[in-house]
């Protein structure tokens, strides 16, 4: 994808791993994430970048910058919920057990936020 090759080609990402695959933090200190120049001249650049792109490539990279943020959600999700299902030793607890303490707390919510 064209939209990849441009943005590549602002980053210092080894060809053979992909986006995902690199690893960040083992680029050096002083070459913030990877980017020629630093963090903030990458962010500087990358709306010259996005605006030479064709609109059908702009609404692909937005779509997949969409995609990825969602995902990210559920991710960050599922491990706070994990994290808090630790916390009350309710790791182990079956799915049943967690379905119906959720349904509990909607309908407790529904009740005081929605009051009949």
């Amino acid at each position: 994808m064209r939209v990849m090759a441009r943005w590549r080609s602002c980053v210092s990402c080894p060809s053979s791993l992909s986006w995902k695959q690199t690893n960040w933090q083992a680029f050096p200190q002083g070459d913030k994430i990877g980017f020629k120049g630093g963090l903030m001249q990458a962010i500087d650049d990358l709306p010259n970048v996005i605006t030479d792109l064709e609109p059908t490539e702009q609404q692909a990279l937005l779509d997949k910058v969409a995609q990825l943020n969602f995902q990210k959600g559920l991710h960050d999700l599922a491990r706070n919920y994990r994290a808090r299902l630790a916390r009350e030793n309710q790791l182990n607890a079956s799915p049943e057990q967690i379905w119906v303490q959720l349904r509990r707390i909607r309908k407790e919510i529904a009740e005081h936020d929605y009051p009949a």
